[in-house]
Parts: structure tokens; C-alpha cells; sequence
């Protein structure tokens, strides 16, 4: 009986449970005497004191910390990459949507140039300022008010024949038939305005900015006879009109560090702009309205 026990207390022992669960200290006796004991926990805890105590070594933090360092740097390097990259196109979009906006409202505009509200009785509207950078015209406009008003107090703003209760060309009645309306626009600075005038006097009645960030801008005319050119001073050569041609070339409102415009812009009059070796980007944009009121 005492061997099986001794037998069973010494395999605990040297399979270490014992020692594991409970420690050196807890052994209630040693089969092979007290000095035995000792050496066993003494040997024990040197083996987990050592195994305590492993960890990484200089070189191999050395390489993590490499490795780590060049992970980091691409991925900076690409998240940079795509911002740029994002941000190029967005002002490219914004580039491109300023200069359509400005073309839309310049289409629609010029070809009310010479409108008349009664076909059988033609108005006086013409175009009465052809500048490069500045276009005046007028048409008769009774019937197509475009102040943002709501002149007659019906709720609708612009609406057909509402009227705007002044003598705009100045022949003492109101809101007659044919009553004319003038509208310039002009490039002032970067900026892109449209101007209400009142035919009699050239007050001004209404100014918007309708696009910023406008490098340049260029009217070009064409005659019915064919000459062309991009100022006409003669009330003659104004009436004979037939065809504007725009071409508005748009900046960034920020500057792309890194790029620089080399790019020459041609206008439709054959004009060159550019280069202009900055770091802002740039679209051109043209087109060419007829003037089908102006056809009579």
C-alpha cells in the first residue's frame, strides 16, 4: 500500500501537476528525502524564469519596425494619390458646369435679340453694342419680362404678358406692344455679369453675377454678308448681325500644386490665349448662336 502511494506521489512529481497546481512549497513530503525536493524546485523555477523572460530580440525589432515603416508609407502615399486625383476631377466638374451655366443663360439671352411681341409689327430691338468683351442688346420684351419680379402681384414671377409698369424706351407710354428691353453682359474682372438696363436712359434696373472664376470671354460676330471680325462700331454693321459666336474659358478656383497649364486656348475669332504657366486649371468652351430674330 505505501509503494502505491509512493509511486502515485511521485509521478505527479515528475509530470510537474503537482508542482503546477500547487507549487514546491505545497509537497507534503519527498520520497527521496528532503534534498530531493530542493533540486526539483530549484530546477523548475529556473526553466520558467527563463521561459519568463524570452521576448524579441534588436534585429528582429529592427525588421518590424522596417517592414512597418514602408507599409505606412505606401499606404500614405496612395491615399494622397486618390485625393489628388479626386480633387483634379471635382474641380474639373465644377470648371465645366460654371462655364455650361454662363453658355446657357448667353444662348438664351441673344437669341431674344430683335424679338418682336407682334410678328406683323416688328420692333426696334437690335444689338446695340458689339464688343469683344461686351455684348448689348435690345428686344421687345412686354411679353417676356425677366426681372425676378413678380410685377403684376399674381404670385408668378416672369410669367408671359406680365408687365413691369415703366417706360422702358422712354416715349411716355407703359407697357405697350414693342416696348423694349436691354441686356448686357460684360465681363467684369473674373466675373461674368448680367445687366437690366432701361432703354431711355441706360440706368441700370437689375446686375447679377452669373459666373465666377471666368478667365476670358470673347464675342465674335458674323454679318450676313460673311465678314466677320469681333467688334462692330457702326449702327449699320450691328443691325446686320446674324451670328454670335462665344468663347468663355473657365478657371479653377484653386490651384493644383504639381500641375502647371502649358496649354495654348484658341478662340473662335482665331485668338490664342495662353500659355499661362501657372498652376491653375483651366476649360474652354464655344459655341455660336443665331440670331433668327435678327432676320428681317
Amino acid at each position: 500500500m505505501v509503494s502505491e502511494i509512493l509511486f502515485s506521489r511521485r509521478g505527479l512529481l515528475q509530470s510537474g501537476r503537482w508542482g503546477a497546481s500547487k507549487g514546491c512549497s505545497s509537497l507534503p513530503f519527498s520520497p527521496y528525502g528532503r534534498g530531493w525536493r530542493s533540486a526539483y524546485c530549484k530546477k523548475r523555477n529556473k526553466t520558467h524564469n527563463k521561459l519568463d523572460q524570452d521576448g524579441f530580440s534588436l534585429a528582429e525589432l529592427l525588421v518590424a519596425l522596417a517592414v512597418g515603416s514602408i507599409v505606412i508609407v505606401l499606404i500614405v502615399t496612395a491615399y494622397w494619390s486618390q485625393t489628388k486625383t479626386g480633387r483634379a476631377q471635382q474641380m474639373m466638374v465644377n470648371m465645366q458646369q460654371n462655364g455650361r451655366a454662363a453658355m446657357f443663360l448667353l444662348t438664351q439671352d441673344i437669341m431674344l435679340a430683335g424679338f418682336s411681341d407682334d410678328p406683323s409689327n416688328p420692333s426696334d430691338g437690335t444689338i446695340t453694342n458689339a464688343g469683344s468683351t461686351t455684348l448689348q442688346f435690345t428686344y421687345a420684351g412686354q411679353y417676356l419680362m425677366d426681372d425676378r419680379i413678380d410685377n403684376n402681384g399674381d404670385g408668378t414671377v416672369d410669367e408671359k404678358h406680365e408687365k413691369d409698369g415703366v417706360d422702358n424706351n422712354g416715349d411716355g407710354d407703359i407697357d405697350e406692344i414693342n416696348e423694349l428691353e436691354t441686356i448686357q453682359y460684360s465681363l467684369d474682372g473674373d466675373r461674368l455679369r448680367r445687366t437690366l438696363l432701361e432703354d431711355a436712359t441706360g440706368n441700370v434696373r437689375r446686375t447679377e453675377v452669373v459666373a465666377n472664376d471666368i478667365d476670358r470671354l470673347e464675342f465674335f460676330y458674323v454679318l450676313d454678308n460673311g465678314a466677320s471680325a469681333t467688334t462692330y462700331a457702326s449702327d449699320d454693321d450691328r443691325g446686320n448681325i446674324r451670328k454670335v459666336g462665344i468663347s468663355i474659358l473657365t478657371r479653377s478656383e484653386f490651384e493644383s500644386p504639381g500641375y502647371t497649364d502649358t496649354q495654348v486656348y484658341t478662340a473662335l475669332s482665331g485668338a490664342n490665349w495662353g500659355p499661362f504657366n501657372d498652376h491653375n486649371r483651366r476649360v474652354l468652351l464655344t459655341t455660336t448662336v443665331q440670331c433668327r430674330n435678327m432676320l428681317r
